[in-house]
């Protein structure tokens, strides 16, 4: 998926574009012939605004100059006579400073339709904007109420009867298919994803599906079913042509794994959990979900097993402002989106820091306190709890960069969650880039879905 804003103007005029989501008209046949068409993508790994333009029906041009503007203030002007290449096109990157990196920049750009002419005024403006949407994490939790979780659990979990899963059915035996998932089956999956999302404070509404991963995937959860195990790197089948066995290894070695039967819903509920002695250290499937930096993904499924894949950073057009992503989430939990299998009690907890904010992380001065509500109920956990168990005291710390480092942790608990139990939770001895140390203090208050 390529997500970023395409801006397309006359010249002259400037276009004031409200929302992100606005997708352009072509411009072939709408505007007259002199017309500089220009695209603007922001790269949140770089931070930089690429700028491609294309001149119609014109035998050569020049650009004259770039003008990038914040609120009306230039932030970077260069002057400069470029001749656009043989198909009258030009590419320029702006690097942009920290200090400007904002939610809206407007740029003009100077050309000459008829160089040759030089003509008084026939320097011309073209004006177009580029906008990075911005998401306040804390502000989305904080606007979270148990009504409005109950409005999207509805809204997301509405399901679509009896549907056929399969639009085309795989086949995992020879002459091997990869098959095709029904538009209700891979939205269910979708949607499921949005909602954790939702929950855990993170943008979920500009979430797409991908074609291109949901069909490798497809390739991918067949071969899976031929072996009859989940492996990330499988070796060929014997009787696997070559092009099949490649597109399927990319999908495995590229997306996450579930064998978990055939409701893609569920395997969202199996990767959030991520509880079994495989993956408690790390979480990594859950923190694959919850990763800020991805607008696209695609799933899999022949048979019981499953596939989800991410798109790429360089995709995204939303720049998310956090300091850390906590599961089960800040706020209202409902107690449904943190069970497996009807047991709630043995789900690990974990908290991702945002590299932007944290210093990598000493494992040895990291704790954890959690203390429930009313029974004054207190857990201290420390790193030497680090050994696998089902159900005892744990925590771990994960300095593997799956979006960004992690603290793992579960309270030894008694009696499974209840409505209304409420735990405040301190992670204690982390560092801002400064040096600083500082303890990150939540509060998650757990409650039912159904009144």
């Amino acid at each position: 998926m390529r997500q970023f804003v395409k801006r397309y103007v006359m010249f002259g005029l400037l276009l004031c574009c409200l929302m992100i989501s606005i997708v352009p008209a072509k411009a072939a046949g709408l505007f007259d012939e002199n017309v500089l068409v220009v695209e603007g993508k922001y790269n949140l790994s770089n931070h930089s605004i690429t700028m491609k333009g294309e001149l119609h029906d014109q035998n050569y041009a020049w650009i004259k100059g770039f003008d990038i503007t914040y609120k009306d203030k230039s932030v970077y002007y260069i002057s400069k006579k470029e001749l656009l290449d043989h198909d009258n096109r030009f590419t320029y990157t702006y690097n942009l400073k920290k200090t400007d990196r904002s939610n809206n920049y407007v740029f003009n750009i100077d050309y000459d339709v008829d160089p040759e002419e030089e003509l008084p005024g026939s320097w011309r403006p073209k004006y177009f904007e580029v906008y990075i949407h911005e998401f306040d994490v804390e502000k989305a939790i904080k606007e979270k109420t148990i009504e409005k979780i109950r409005q999207k659990n509805k809204q997301f979990s509405r399901e679509f009867g009896d549907d056929e899963i399969y639009l085309s059915r795989p086949q995992s035996r020879p002459p091997y298919k990869p098959g095709k998932l029904t538009k209700e089956t891979l939205t269910r999956g979708l949607n499921s994803v949005k909602l954790t999302r939702y929950l855990a404070g993170l943008p979920y509404d500009n979430l797409k599906l991908d074609s291109k991963i949901n069909e490798q995937n497809q390739y991918g959860a067949v071969l899976l079913q031929r072996i009859g195990e989940l492996d990330h790197y499988p070796n060929q089948p014997k009787d696997m042509p070559d092009s099949f066995y490649k597109k399927g290894y990319d999908g495995t070695r590229s997306s996450s794994l579930c064998e978990c039967g055939s409701s893609l819903s569920y395997s969202i509920l199996a990767y959030m959990h991520d509880t079994d002695d495989y993956n408690l250290s790390h979480v990594g499937h859950r923190r694959w979900i919850l990763k800020t930096n991805y607008e696209s993904l695609g799933f899999g499924l022949s048979g019981r097993y499953s596939l989800l894949g991410f798109g790429s950073a360089d995709d995204v057009s939303t720049k998310v402002k956090w300091n850390y992503i906590s599961w089960p989430a800040k706020g209202y939990m409902p107690i449904e989106n943190f069970e497996l299998g009807g047991r709630n009690d043995r789900t690990a907890w974990s908290v991702s820091l945002n590299p932007e904010k944290y210093k990598q992380m000493n494992p040895k001065k990291i704790t954890v306190e959690i203390s429930k509500k009313g029974d004054k109920k207190v857990w201290k956990l420390n790193p030497s709890m680090n050994k696998y168990s089902s159900s005892k005291n744990y925590m771990n710390v994960s300095l593997e960069n799956i979006g960004a480092q992690a603290i793992v942790f579960r309270p030894e608990l008694k009696d499974p969650l209840k409505n209304n139990d409420t735990f405040t939770v301190k992670v204690k001895g982390v560092q801002s880039l400064s040096g600083k140390e500082s303890t990150i203090s939540y509060t998650v208050k757990f409650f039912n879905l159904k009144k």
